[in-house]
């Protein structure tokens, strides 16, 4: 079976892909800690036979923004039709959703979210 080398999210206006070493590693305290969708997470790259594998979960797009603020993996833009590395963005609050890609209206006390632009 071959190993899975890369992970990929896609938000409304991104696509990150990261290292699978790189999410890997940054999920373990999470599985450690009994977290569900890290467990989950883990298991869906870990039993993929592809060579990419596309997670989907709200809860993944909170892990994409660690690993991009500690200069792991590259984006995408849709809009501009360009790749960056992860040095090249920089966090920018956005609201208070499910995913820190999307803005809840009424948010929730407590909680924080963000997104990312490219620098300069």
């Amino acid at each position: 079976m071959q190993h899975v080398r890369y992970v990929t999210y896609e938000a409304c206006s991104a696509i990150f892909t990261l290292e699978s070493a790189d999410a890997i590693s940054h999920l373990m305290p999470y599985v450690e800690q009994n977290v569900h969708e890290a467990k989950e997470i883990l298991k869906a790259i870990s039993v993929s036979s592809s060579f990419t594998v596309e997670v989907t979960s709200d809860y993944f797009g909170y892990i994409v923004i660690d690993l991009i603020k500690s200069g792991k993996g590259h984006a995408y833009c849709k809009t501009c039709k360009a790749n960056y590395d992860a040095c090249q963005l920089t966090s920018v609050p956005l609201g208070f959703g499910k995913s820190p890609f999307s803005i809840n209206i009424k948010p929730e006390k407590g909680s924080s979210s963000g997104s990312l632009e490219r620098k300069g």
